[in-house]
Formats: C-alpha cells, structure tokens, sequence
C-alpha cells in the first residue's frame, strides 16, 4: 500500500516541469546543516554537500525547524496542491489526503507499514505521535501561528544559533517526517516516500500532504484567519515560484510581450537566489544523484528522532568509541569523598516541594501543569489523574491522607503522582528534573525497545516510561510502577530522588538502573519475574547450597533481578555507585558506621547488602569489556572490606556460601535463555562493552572541561551518568560533578514517548519499591500500616506491606 503510483498523465507533467529535482533541492538547502554535520563522518564519495554545491544549491538561510520555515514548508506543499487540482480537476479525490492519520497495521485502506529502518516496524504509530496527530485534528486552534503548525507537523529540528543542531523536546512533533521514514519501502526505489526527488510520483505522498492540507486550513478557519492576508499571499506566492506554476496558482491578466512584468526577475523571499526556484534549472532531465550521495540523502532527509528509540542522537562530537579501545584500570581513591557526598544528601534539609493537600488547590494546579506535559504523559499520567481526583470528594480525599499518615500506601501514591505532573509542569528544578527524566526514559528504553530487542519479540506490556519526581529524603530512590497504578488507568509509572540529589548526593544516582531495569521492566514480558524466580531457585539447589539460600535469594526475585538489570544496561558504575551510597546511607539512618549491612530481614524485600555487593561483582564479571574482571574484582574487594557475620532471616550464612551463590544467582538472570524471551537471555538484549567504556571515557574528559574534549557521537544518558560515578569515585568532588552531568543530561533530554476513594485491584498492588531497606532490629519487630478506608459500597485501597521505623 505504501507503492501507489499516481496516474501516468499527472507524472508526465511533473516530469515536465522537473519537479523531483526542485522538490529535492528545496529540503537539501533547508537541512544543509544536518547535511553538512553527517559529512564529516561520511566518505568523500558519499557526502552530500560537495553533491549539492556541484548542482549549484546553497545552504538556505531558514534550516527546517527555524522561524518561518513552517509557514515556507505549508505554502510551498499548498502551492503543488492547487496547482495539480486545477491542472487535473478529474483526479482532485488524489490530492484531498487522509481523513485522519492512519495509525494502525489492520487499516484497511492505508495500513501502516512494516520498515526494518523503523523501530517501530511492527507496532501501530508510537503514541506519542498518535497524540501529536489527533492535536493536530482535533484542536487546531491550539497553535500560535501558521508557522508554529507548519514546523510541528513537519520536523523535529529546532536549531539555534548556539545549537543548529537541537531538537524539539515535544515527542508528538515531526509527524510529516516520521510518515516519510515509516511509509517508505526499503525494496522499492522507484516511487520511494524517503526519496523526495521520486516520492511526488506516489499516491501516497499527496494522501499525507494533502490531509496536512486540510489540517492547514482548518487552522486558519479556526482562528479567523483570511486567505486575503498579504503575508498569507506572499508566502504561497513564493511558494507556488518556487515549483514553477505561479502562473497557474496567481493567472495574472495578460502583459504584452516587453511589458513590465515579463521583464521582474522571479525571486524568493529570502535574497537573489531563488533555492529550489525554477530560474536556474531547465529541461526534463532528472539529476543523476550518485548512489552514494542518494544512500546519505535517503538516510537522513526525513530523519527525526525515532519512537520509541532507546537513545537519541546527541550532537557531532568526534569518532572514538570503537572495540580495539582499552579501558582504564579502575579507580576508586576518592570512595570516601563519594560516601560522605551519600550521607550529605540526607543530612541537609532539603524536603522538596510541600505535598498540596488542598483538593480544590490540587484539581487546579494539576489542570494547569499538565498542558505542559508533552503529549503523551498528558493521556498516560496527567488525565486519568485529573479524572481521579475530580471525583474526590474533599471528606472523601481527606480521608485517605488521614489514614495513610506515613504515605506509604494510596496517600503517598496519590501525592507522588500529584507531585510528578505538578513538577514538570510547573518546572520545578527545571535542569534537574530535565536531566533526571532523560536518565530514566534512556535506562526504560534500554531492555523494551526495538532497537534492543533485536531477534527477541516485543514486550508484552508497552507502555512509556515513568515520570519523574522530587521529594522526601525518608524514603530514599524508589518507584510506583505501573502495575501498582494501573487500577487508576494510569498507564505510567513514577520514579522518586530525594530533593536533594538533584544538586548532591551523585552515588543515589547509581540507584537508577535498579529503579527502572527492575521494577518498571520485569512485568513488560509475561512470565519473566516467574520464571527467573524458578530458575534461580532450582540453580541453587542444583548447586547444593543451603535450601534457605535458594528460598531467601527466589524470593527477592524482583530486587535482586533489578541490581542485575541495571548493570547490564550501565557497566559497573551501579554496582560500585551503589556500595558508596548504602555507605553514607548506612551513617545517617542507622547512625552507625559506614558499613553494608550483614541484616536480611524477613521483612525486608531486598538482599542484605553485603549480598548485593557479591551480586553486583558477579554480573560485572559477566560483561563484554575488558576490564570487566578488573572492576569485579575491585567490587568484591570493596564488600569483602565491610564483611561480618551474615545473617539472613535469623540464618547466618558463611561468607564462601553468601559468594558462591551470588555468582550462581548472577550467571542464572543474566545468561541463561528463558522462555519469556523465546530462547534469548538478558544479556544478549543488554550487555556493556569496550564501545561503552570508550564513549564513558571521552565524557569524563568531557566533565573534566579538558580543552578539545566534546560529547562523542553515541553518548547516551547511561553514558552519562557512569561517566560521572567512576569520575568522582577516582577524582573526588561529587557535588562539583553532579552538577556538570546535569548540565549534560538536561541538554541531552527530549520528551518521551513522550489517578472516588481510590480502588485498586489487589491489597498488595499498591506499594512502593525501595532501592535499600532500613533494618533496624534494636526497635523491634516492624508495625504494619494500617489500610485507608474505601467509600462506602467500594473496594479498600491496598494495605500496604509492612515498613520498618524511620529515624527523624
């Protein structure tokens, strides 16, 4: 479907006025910056701009993307569109485009295609696009200009004169460019929708244009806009000169030979020359692109950033990630300095943003921060949560936060959830909360999208990734995942950081990994959590180990798999982060040393520390770098020093027992095939290599301000991150360089795809997941807390699992 030749008699005329090359030429002048920035890693053979220089086109001022080149990219589209209805009135249903954007692979008229080069290949639309169009159709008005629609629908390219190369950060823009990449037959050149010198010969380039036609003018109805407006005229005038068919768009009454106007020279709005005009170019010859060249344009000419895509491209930078690079050796001389920087970020005072316990003050800080939200949080997060609370009654609402006075269980998610719309929309840390965001949805990205899934089915469960907050220290890092909000309709999860580690705190950043690989990633695929639980379960035993071992470490299936997920997907940064952090952490809530606890209480979810210390040594171990066996060793070294009698469940285990079944636990979640992957094991979807440790390298120069030293091509936000752990852990000054990976990672950040008594569906859904849990057993057995009551006539809210006591 995506290969509808348009009929014969409508070709031989665009071949007649040589359309194809000034289609071609009009968005190679208006991407010559992309262009020309892709070159440098290109053979000279395959680059663009000496190809584009040769044919005599320059770069135009407006880059795609810029100040008025939306209102440009309408008019030109409009001035082909009139034109052809009026040449060929027979064939106008060609040119009327789509009722809607289909979105859909069972559409039956215009089913969305399958593309290798797409992440997406099997998948309906990405939502956010999805939302990005349905805004689009449904609420026109909601643009500030013709301009600003034009650039939304067309591209995701919003270049600066700092950056020419930035991005948008709405994941529902680009949905022209996106319709190009993703209507595009990789087996069929002829009539390609990537190839804008071939692709106005396809039925299906004027569906796609002619339905952003329609969105054009159903704009301009909406907001009163005439078509007698002078700028209105003259953008489609230059528009229409642009493809040669002024005359049939603007028929002028007849001069006489000699006359003043044959003898105006024709030119564009912007200078002499006419880019893309017809003044220059003569005959129906197509230019003969050489196939390289033609490969380079096709790659990049309708490029925007994929969805859902684990990375997004971050600037130029230089060429050096690559396998023949040698890691350094670790370096941990500056541990102490980044324990300290642990206990500061929870001894400062520092509470975040106060709680709104006002219903009617929450209703409408809530309705004001989500039109803020990118499009796709606004149906996943924001208006569910509206609905929810809207049907609150204020006896209703105070209640549930007088029954859950510790937030621990539908207080503290409902508040959480509030607090997460409300911070992004409101912009609160705005550089902080950007970069915490880019982090998460970088590491959601890392096990469910395509791009790293290859050979392995889609995860059951996609949803997008969770949204950000600040808050409390109390509770250190955890999540709500989507499971536990899913009885609300939320369709998201939430993610919490202490206020306080937005500006120190750097090791609380290693907690991330956990947080997102784990709880927010093992309930994607079906049966995964189960079956990883059995599977270390019968290791163990099969290894003849303790049957308690066996029982205590399946149990935690869901913590311990999450300490292995997230080193998968960062290298061994979590793994020694982590160490550094529970330290300091250690020192403040227990007020002890700062030592790993040796304690695994029944009650407590997670391994004992010193358990995760073993593990995070045996994953490392299990990597693709070099140096792997190295960072393990320093890992176990580091455990080994805070070593003393281990006692899970009221059972001491030896330190050789507490190893060995670590390394068995690791080997079995990280490489052994399972079934909720067809065959595949975790490491083959995720795994740290000598390219990552290249590209982490080159960012440390980055943080240390070395002159010359630039963002690498690659860099990610796990990139980021682990360059700033094992940065400050060898060079010390955490704060110093927390501050810097903010700077980076909010630069790097793009939007992604991109809540009466509450009822949820199970008593134990509602409950949060904890990096680390304070076990305190000189306070004696643990309190439960008491469930908030439902309204009458409905189900209670969840009862909360058991906490333990919260030093004040």
């Amino acid at each position: 479907m995506a290969q509808q030749p348009i009929p014969q008699a409508i070709r031989t005329w665009l071949d007649q006025l040589n359309w194809g090359d000034h289609h071609l030429q009009w968005h190679i002048e208006r991407r010559w910056d992309r262009f020309a920035a892709s070159d440098v890693f290109r053979p000279p053979n395959a680059r663009v701009i000496p190809f584009a220089l040769s044919q005599g086109w320059t770069r135009y001022p407006v880059q795609e993307g810029a100040a008025s080149n939306g209102v440009e990219f309408l008019a030109m589209h409009r001035a082909m569109i009139l034109a052809l209805r009026k040449t060929f009135p027979q064939h106008r249903d060609i040119f009327d485009g789509w009722p809607r954007v289909p979105t859909e692979p069972n559409d039956a008229n215009n089913p969305v295609p399958p593309n290798p080069n797409d992440p997406e290949s099997t998948l309906p639309l990405a939502i956010d696009l999805s939302t990005g169009a349905d805004r689009i159709h449904d609420n026109p008005g909601s643009f500030l200009s013709d301009d600003e629609l034009g650039i939304f629908i067309q591209t995701t390219d919003r270049p600066t004169l700092a950056d020419p190369l930035a991005d948008s950060d709405d994941p529902g823009a680009g949905l022209h460019n996106y319709l190009h990449g993703r209507f595009t037959d990789p087996g069929d050149n002829s009539i390609s929708m990537g190839n804008p010198q071939v692709n106005i010969f396809n039925t299906m380039f004027w569906r796609l244009h002619g339905w952003i036609d329609t969105m054009w003018g159903r704009y301009r109805a909406a907001t009163g806009k005439s078509d007698a407006e002078p700028g209105y005229i003259a953008a489609l005038r230059t528009g229409a000169r642009h493809m040669g068919v002024e005359n049939i768009v603007f028929p002028a009454p007849h001069h006489a030979a000699g006359g003043a106007a044959a003898k105006r020279p024709a030119r564009a709005a912007h200078g002499g020359h006419d880019h893309g005009g017809h003044d220059g170019h003569h005959g129906t010859t197509p230019i003969q692109v050489p196939p390289a060249v033609m490969k380079s344009i096709l790659a990049l000419i309708y490029a925007c950033p994929p969805r859902p895509s684990r990375r997004v491209r971050q600037g130029i930078g230089t060429v050096l990630a690559n396998v023949n690079f040698t890691p350094p050796t670790p370096n941990i001389s500056a541990m102490n300095a980044c324990i300290a920087d642990s206990a500061e970020a929870y001894s400062i005072v520092d509470k975040g943003p106060k709680d709104e316990t006002n219903i009617s003050q929450l209703r409408s800080r809530v309705t004001a921060a989500r039109s803020n939200l990118p499009p796709a949080y606004r149906g996943a997060i924001a208006e569910p949560f509206s609905d929810l609370i809207e049907d609150l009654t204020v006896a209703g609402f105070n209640s549930i936060l007088a029954n859950d006075p510790g937030r621990e269980g539908a207080a503290g998610a409902l508040l959480d959830v509030s607090q997460a719309i409300i911070q992004r929309g409101e912009r609160y840390r705005h550089m902080a909360t950007r970069a915490f965001q880019e982090i998460i949805s970088d590491l959601y990205d890392g096990f469910l999208s395509a791009e790293d899934r290859e050979d392995v089915k889609p995860p059951d469960e996609i949803i997008i990734a969770p949204l950000v907050k600040w808050g409390l220290p109390d509770f250190g890092p955890y999540t709500w995942t989507v499971e536990a909000l899913s009885d609300w309709d939320i369709k998201t999860g939430v993610v919490h950081l202490p206020a306080s580690h937005s500006h120190t705190g750097l090791m609380g950043w290693a907690t991330l990994p956990h947080e997102l690989n784990g709880h927010n990633i093992l309930d994607a695929d079906d049966g995964l959590k189960e079956e990883l639980e059995v599977r270390v379960h019968a290791a163990l035993l099969k290894a003849k180990l303790p049957a308690h071992l066996a029982s205590y470490w399946s149990t935690r299936i869901d913590e311990t798999a999450s300490d292995v997920l997230g080193i998968l997907n960062m290298g061994p940064a979590p793994a020694i982060g982590m160490i550094a952090y529970f330290r300091g952490l250690r020192s403040i809530w227990e007020q002890t040393s700062a030592e790993l606890s040796n304690q695994g209480a029944k009650e407590d979810s997670h391994p004992a520390d010193l358990l995760r210390g073993y593990l995070g040594a045996s994953t490392v171990r299990l990597l693709d770098f070099s140096t792997s066996k190295a960072w393990a060793d320093v890992i176990k070294k580091e455990t080994d020093k805070d070593h003393t009698a281990i006692n899970l469940e009221g059972i001491k285990v030896s330190q050789a027992h507490a190893v060995k079944s670590a390394q068995i636990v690791a080997e079995t979640i990280a490489t052994v095939p399972l079934d909720a992957l067809e065959g595949h094991a975790l490491i083959e979807v995720q795994n740290w290599r000598n390219n990552d440790e290249a590209i982490t390298h080159q960012i440390r120069q980055h943080i240390a301000g070395i002159d010359g030293a630039t963002l690498p091509d690659g860099a990610y936000a796990t990139h980021v991150v682990a360059a700033a752990i094992s940065f400050a852990l060898e060079k010390g000054n955490p704060a110093a360089v927390l501050r810097r990976a903010v700077e980076i990672l909010a630069a790097m950040n793009v939007a992604n795809p991109s809540w009466g008594p509450l009822f949820v569906r199970s008593r134990g859904d509602l409950v949060r997941h904890r990096t680390v849990y304070k076990y305190t057993p000189r306070h004696g057995d643990q309190p439960a807390m008491a469930a908030a009551p439902g309204e009458k006539g409905k189900p209670k809210p969840a009862r909360p699992k058991a906490k333990a006591n919260r030093k004040k």
